[in-house]
């Protein structure tokens, strides 16, 4: 599976009831040279390639680790106390991942 098509794969399950009312922009760098942004705002979620500077976390992850924590093989906060999984930013806002999406 690409990156992209782990991206879409996270898309697809945004839960928009939980999205109502945010707005935030989450950055995901995948193997330090795919990079999406994911802009949540009030029950909607837009994905697009590239480096957005208004990013309000950025989590580096690795694909195939990526790929685990979609799959639920890895879970998150491992990841992250295994150094698998790095944010930088604000470390809650990366937590509200799990209900805006279903991993």
């Amino acid at each position: 599976m690409s990156a992209n098509e782990m991206i879409e794969h996270l898309k697809s399950k945004f839960n928009t009831e939980a999205a109502q009312g945010k707005d935030l922009v989450f950055q995901f760098m995948i193997d330090d040279y795919q990079n999406y942004t994911l802009h949540v705002k009030d029950g909607a979620c837009d994905i697009n390639e590239g480096v957005d500077d208004r990013a309000d976390v950025t989590l580096t992850v690795a694909k195939e680790d990526f790929k685990a924590m979609l799959n639920k093989e890895l879970n998150a906060m491992t990841a992250l106390m295994s150094g698998k999984l790095k944010i930088q930013g604000n470390p809650l806002l990366a937590m509200q991942l799990s209900q805006l999406f279903s991993f």
